[in-house]
Order: C-alpha cells, then structure tokens, then sequence
C-alpha cells in the first residue's frame, strides 16, 4: 500500500475550541481523504491556509486557503483562485461530507499547480536550446560568444524510494515520529522495563515529596510531588525509540535539599507530573484503575492536549470518537476497530489528566474482600499487588 501524501496547513484566526472541533472531524475524515493532512503552528513553509478570518490570509498565503463560511456569510469574490470555503454550522463544525469534499478538492488544486509549474519549466529548459534548421542539435562553438542568457535545466523531483507513515497526520510537526509502537488492530507495543516505574509511582506515600530515578542508560527521571511536577534528563518520547530493555538501576526518595542539588547538576525536561502517569497508562505493563469493558460508559470532557507524551493518530481517532459518543469499551472497540486493551490504556491515561467522563457509577462488582473500593474510582485508591 502506498503511504499518503503528506500536506501541511496551518490554522489563522481559529480559537482553541474551534480548533478541537476542526480536528476531531478531520481525524474521523482521514479515511475518506487522498492525502494525509498535518497541522503546523507556523506559517512558514505550510501548503494550505485555513482561516476563519476571509481578507487577510487570500492576500498574503501564496498557496491555497480554505476559510470558514458561516451560514449567511458573504464573501467578495467566490470563485477566486486557489480559495475554498468549507461550510461550519452554528457551533462552529464543518459537516464531515463537507470537511471531505473541501480537502479533497484542496489536494487535487495542489497538484495540478504542482504538474502546471514541472510542465513550465521543462517548457524553460528545452527553449535554452534552440538551433536554427539543418544545424545540429544544440552544437557547442568552440569559441562561443559571450551571451547574458541563463540555461535554466528540466527540472526533475526527486522522490524518496522510502517514506514513512506519520504516525499522527493532526500532531503539530515536530521531526520525525517513532517508528513500531502501535501494531496492527491498534494494539500498543508495551515497555516492559516502564513496569517498575509505574509501580513506583502509584505506590508513592502522599508525604513523601521528592524522588530520584536513575535508568540503565544514565537517564534520571526527578519526581517532585510538592508542586506536581516531574522532571526527566531526556524527552520520555524518546523511550519509544528504543528497542533495548532500559533497565531501572535505583529509585529512592530524596529530600528537598537533596532533590534541588540534584535538579542543579543538569538540564531537564520539565512536564506536570500527571503527564508522567498519562505516559505510562500508555505503554507501560502496568494498570492500575478497574475499568468495566461492558457495562460502563465513558466519555471524553475535554481535547488531549496536543504536546502529551506518547499521542498518536490511534489516539486521537478515539478522542474524537469519545467526545462525539458515550460508548462501553467494548463498544468503541467495535466501533472504531481498535483493540480493547488500546482503549482501556488510554481511559486511564485520560483519568489522570482529567478528560474523563462517566454518566453512572459502575456496578460493583462482588468479591470476599469487600472493604476494598471496587470500579473505576475505587480503582485509583489501590496499590498494585505483586
């Protein structure tokens, strides 16, 4: 299967909810459409503009723009070149036939552009070469006079023999994506060697404040619990590229003297301590929350922040899924396909930033030590048994 063609845009004038909105249609939309689509945060160097603001952005965007068309709006001049209105309704959607058809027309406008501006060129380079009849082709004077013109060659694009699938067409571009960590049916490759770490930090005693995490490869992971902080030695995205075991060589407690000498000797990645737990509900072996796979419902409150830890296009296609629908986990794995074990690692994940809703309790469920709390809030209060 060939991978997609990859287009970047950017977003002008949209707010952050209606930049929640726009993709939650777009990841569901990326079936239906030609070419996978990556948002950007700056302008430079993106190839389609999408607006909310209808002026501004058809002047200075050299390349196509989309914008926003409220109902009864009015724009000017409609059939401009290279502009494109995508209808939203009142709370600011873009129906999903429409979002479809915008893009879709977007990428063929990009490459007939793209076709139009080879085809010139090569019209350039073969008027370098021009003789008069009966002469030969192109002959080279052995004295040949001094001229101003300037040879423009045939331009030939070069095309990788190789490219990559993006791992998450709507995550802001940020260099290149780890490769392996979701196989097919969606089912997330696990890190092992994360296990002892989870377990570490669900057992942490509330008054116990500072900690230190040296890994097998000189990593340190700093957790500081006071202000609900973590701190790590190197970005924990990049524990995805691994393929080798990076074993845990010690974890202890610190104290705050002991834990501002140590967060002094280095640079470190500063992130809110509950992006630590998001990471590792995702790929470590380890779950600590009870969550019911059939009888309770779930739902997502609020968009994943775009720069959490480990979120990929699987992801983000629940998201969506979940905001649009309160569904059983097994229910959205019909639904979306996805695994059920990808679905119960990313309920939890979303728990401990806050994003999940239930509309009813869970069921309890019957067990000979019924002084433990059962569900998925009991859940949080256990410490894992080994």
């Amino acid at each position: 299967m060939e991978p997609l063609k990859e287009i970047t845009f950017y977003l002008e004038g949209l707010s952050e909810t209606d930049k929640e909105k726009l993709l939650s249609v777009l990841v569901l939309a990326e079936i239906r459409l030609e070419s996978s689509w990556v948002l950007q945060e700056q302008p430079g160097g993106a190839d389609v503009c999408l607006s909310r603001g209808h002026g501004q952005s058809i002047g200075e965007h050299s390349g196509p723009v989309i914008c926003y068309a409220e109902k009864d709006a009015r724009f000017g001049n409609s059939e401009q070149e290279g502009v494109f209105f995508l209808n939203v309704d009142a709370s600011g959607v873009p129906p999903f036939p429409d979002l479809v058809s915008i893009f879709n027309q977007v990428d063929v406008w990009i490459s007939e552009q793209s076709r139009h501006e080879s085809a010139r060129l090569s019209d350039v380079g073969n008027d370098a070469c021009v003789r008069p009849a009966g002469e030969q082709d192109c002959a080279v004077s052995s004295n040949p006079e001094p001229t101003t013109e300037m040879h423009i060659p045939t331009l030939v694009p070069v095309v990788d023999e190789e490219v990559a699938e993006i791992s998450v067409p709507l995550r802001v571009a940020t260099g290149s994506e780890s490769e392996g960590v979701t196989g097919a049916g969606g089912v997330s490759r696990k890190l092992s060697w994360l296990g002892r770490v989870a377990e570490y930090v669900h057992n942490l005693e509330p008054d116990s404040y500072y900690h230190k995490i040296l890994l097998q490869s000189g990593g340190v992971i700093l957790l500081d619990l006071y202000q609900d902080r973590f701190y790590s030695s190197v970005n924990i995205e990049s524990f995805l590229d691994g393929s080798g075991d990076n074993k845990t060589s010690y974890i202890s407690s610190m104290d705050r003297q002991g834990f501002k000498t140590e967060l002094n000797k280095q640079d470190y990645f500063e992130r809110p301590f509950s992006n630590l737990k998001w990471f590792l509900a995702l790929y470590s072996n380890v779950s600590v929350l009870d969550i019911d796979t059939d009888n309770q419902v779930y739902m997502l409150s609020a968009w994943p922040e775009n720069d959490l830890p480990g979120l990929r296009r699987e992801h983000l296609k629940l998201a969506a899924f979940m905001q649009a629908k309160r569904a059983s986990v097994a229910e959205i794995s019909a639904e979306t396909g996805l695994s059920v074990d990808l679905i119960r690692s990313f309920v939890e994940a979303c728990f401990y930033e806050g994003l999940v809703r239930m509309d009813q309790e869970p069921e309890q469920k019957h067990n000979s030590a019924p002084e433990k709390p059962k569900g998925f809030w009991g859940g949080v209060l256990r410490k894992i048994k080994w």
